[in-house]
């Protein structure tokens, strides 16, 4: 099965909520991540790695499927797919292939929240575990083998016990009941912990922490399908909200010395409105969502950007431990290794933070690094490309047909036979009011229109990196442009855009 690389197999590896600019090899000075930037030196840096949605569950079923959401249905979060469409997802197209398919961590890839009455309620849904086998682990969209971390957000994920899945169950049996769920909580924080919000240091133990746990269960999945081709996806659930890294990892980065984001409220005049509603804050029930990043300090901003560096440092760590793992099985001649995020995290840009249907730069642009066979050590790829590139690119590692899918795979790119010119990301979003967004994404451009609304945003990415000044009303040339490749490079409809299935985003 293997191909003329000598690849068979893939270990797909992500975060959740991770900025490209955190990386050194994207520009970071603040040294979080040598290991990420040790494979990025052997092999394939994506300087311009497009998410096709920002927010989790709709991006993860486009990794998954090649598909926009357009094509597998999963518009929002709290939308789970269609039966029609779990079939055609790579997890299930490499195991009727014959490859070991295993999924490691955060899923989130059906609704984690109360599944409303009639409708069906799958495996990370609030509530599922209470009534689930212990012993089960799959199969699960495509997959023979999981292990999941239910959200994998504090309270989700860590229990108490049924509640958590796997890891939660995991959890309580390394401390018992409620004793490490409450380590884990605000309630219970380390001493010295910053007072920003959604901010703290954790008192669980590093070794009972999620992250490790995920390092460690996917180096188990990998020696167990050792003999066998085999896609293997471990999925982190950090450097997502809240910000709770655990020691040694929280006192990694000082507050002081964190860089600040431009910090000018003059700067969302002109832009669309909900980015100023958002920025001066909308009350307490959106404060899960986005808290009022344009009044909080200077101080508050920087605990919340050194925590934030903290996860990713610690996340990089278990990186190291799981290729390094893959490596002593004697399997890395074979296996691409395969790490990017769903989407990314604002952090303070523009006066906003976590994420929304804002389209900057730091939301859609994530890591995308590729350790292959075959793939040149040490290259570097500018032109925009979307995650949803990736399924038909790992399909043909794996021997898989994947042709039906708007994806394209990113061999011809990395050899230089073709070039990409835009990358594209939807966002009907409709989690608290309504805002459909849709974006294109060129190299000298970033080009978003609010669908139905007498705005948009135009920037010039060249003279302003940053995102800073709106052109909207005066490049109408270009903007017409624009929207033109905009309409030229969005699918059609193939499924219906169904409601919900939870009365949470989630």
């Amino acid at each position: 099965m293997a191909d003329a690389g000598g690849v068979d197999s893939v270990l797909l590896i992500t975060a959740d909520q991770q900025r490209a600019d955190t990386l050194g090899s994207y520009g970071s000075r603040l040294g979080a991540t040598p290991v990420l930037d040790g494979l990025a030196a052997r092999g394939v840096v994506f300087d311009d790695a497009i998410v096709s949605h920002p927010y989790c569950q709709p991006s993860r079923w486009s990794i998954l499927s090649g598909l926009h959401p357009r094509g597998h249905g999963v518009w929002s979060n709290a939308v789970d797919p269609i039966d029609e469409v779990i079939p055609r997802a790579l997890s299930s197209r490499a195991l009727a292939a014959g490859v070991a398919t295993a999924f490691v961590g955060k899923a989130h890839l059906s609704t984690i929240g109360v599944v409303r009455p009639g409708h069906a309620r799958h495996a990370e849904a609030l509530g599922s575990p209470l009534g689930r086998d212990p012993a089960w682990t799959g199969p699960y969209m495509g997959f023979e083998h999981v292990e999941l971390i239910q959200l994998g957000h504090f309270p989700f994920g860590y229990g108490p016990a049924p509640l958590g899945l796997h890891y939660g169950r995991w959890l309580a049996a390394h401390g018992g009941g409620w004793r490490n769920f409450a380590k884990a909580s605000p309630a219970r924080k380390l001493a010295g912990s910053p007072r920003a919000p959604q901010v703290w240091h954790s008192a669980l133990p590093e070794a009972l922490h999620p992250t490790t746990w995920v390092a460690d269960r996917t180096i188990e999945a990998l020696r167990a399908r050792r003999d066998r081709p085999f896609f293997v996806w471990a999925s982190f659930p950090d450097p997502h909200h809240p910000f709770d890294p655990p020691a040694p990892w929280c006192d990694r980065f000082r507050a002081a010395d964190m860089p600040l984001p431009r910090r000018d409220p003059r700067e969302l005049d002109g832009k669309p409105p909900w980015q100023a509603r958002f920025s001066r804050g909308l009350g307490r029930w959106a404060s899960a969502l986005n808290v009022a990043g344009g009044r909080i300090s200077d101080r508050a901003l920087a605990e919340i950007i050194a925590a934030y560096h903290a996860m990713v440092a610690q996340i990089d760590h278990a990186v190291g431990r799981i290729v390094g793992a893959l490596d002593a099985l004697g399997l890395g001649a074979r296996t691409a290794v395969v790490y990017t995020s769903d989407h990314g995290e604002l952090l303070g840009d523009h006066g906003l933070t976590f994420k929304g249907p804002f389209h900057y730069q730091g939301l859609l642009r994530v890591p995308l690094v590729v350790r292959a066979p075959g793939w040149p050590a040490g290259a570097r790829v500018a032109d925009p490309v979307g995650l949803v590139d990736l399924a038909p690119t790992m399909a043909s590692w794996l021997g898989v047909r994947m042709s039906d899918v708007h994806g394209r795979g990113l061999e011809g790119v990395v050899a230089g036979r073709e070039r990409r010119d835009a990358a594209v990301t939807e966002n009907d979003h409709r989690i608290g009011f309504r805002e459909h967004v849709q974006t294109i994404t060129t190299p000298a451009a970033r080009l978003s229109r609010h669908v139905g609304r007498p705005y948009g945003e135009l920037y010039l990415r060249g003279e302003d990196p940053g995102e800073h000044v709106n052109r909207w009303d005066d490049r109408p040339g270009l903007r017409a442009e624009l929207e033109e490749l905009l309409d030229a490079r969005l699918p059609p409809w193939t499924v219906p855009q169904r409601e919900p299935v939870s009365w949470l985003p989630a």
